[in-house]
């Protein structure tokens, strides 16, 4: 299914139907993210790893050669999944990007597993390095970036996707997972 044409200016209206759910209404052929999602990883990583070298060394293991032995996997999974993820949305003709149209929605590869692959993969390198690093503090700030991975950019876009699929989104979002 093809999203309608729409163009126009992007236009966000929230407001608050529960303590914790925030509705946006919107104007425009894109989600309309609010902070490009690899923003919503590096931050928390750098202040993970500023508070390891600059304040306290808290450590998973205590030799850096297990560190290395479980963070190298990680990173080199979470690289895989992130190409195998690109490569799907442009072999069925989507721009990854959350800020330009989705022209269908993506259900085979990756796709099939998780609705957010591709952040799922941001995750898996963030903690790939935080182990390599052998350091607690990235992890401990983990909540963070995904807090500003959920509000800035999966709301928003399920939001979108909604209103532009309607009941094909709802049955893949029924079926298939946030994460994983």
């Amino acid at each position: 299914m093809k999203p309608p044409e729409t163009k126009g200016t992007y236009k966000l209206t929230m407001r608050k139907d529960t303590a914790t759910q925030i509705s946006w209404e919107m104007n425009s052929d894109h989600a309309g993210v609010t902070v490009p999602p690899v923003l919503t990883i590096l931050p928390p990583l750098v202040v993970g790893l500023l508070l390891h070298f600059l304040w306290t060394q808290l450590r998973f293991f205590p030799e850096w050669w297990i560190s290395h032995t479980v963070g190298w996997p990680l990173v080199v999974a979470g690289v895989l999944l992130v190409v195998w993820s690109v490569r799907t949305m442009y072999r069925a003709g989507v721009d990854p990007d959350p800020n330009e149209p989705t022209a269908t929605i993506v259900t085979t590869g990756p796709y099939a597993l998780s609705r957010n692959p591709i952040y799922v993969s941001f995750y898996v390198v963030y903690v790939g390095i935080a182990l390599m690093v052998n350091t607690v503090w990235p992890i401990a700030v983990l909540p963070v970036g995904i807090a500003l991975l959920y509000y800035g950019v999966i709301a928003r876009d399920e939001i979108y996707l909604a209103r532009v699929f309607g009941d094909e989104y709802r049955q893949y979002k029924a079926r298939v997972r946030r994460w994983v």
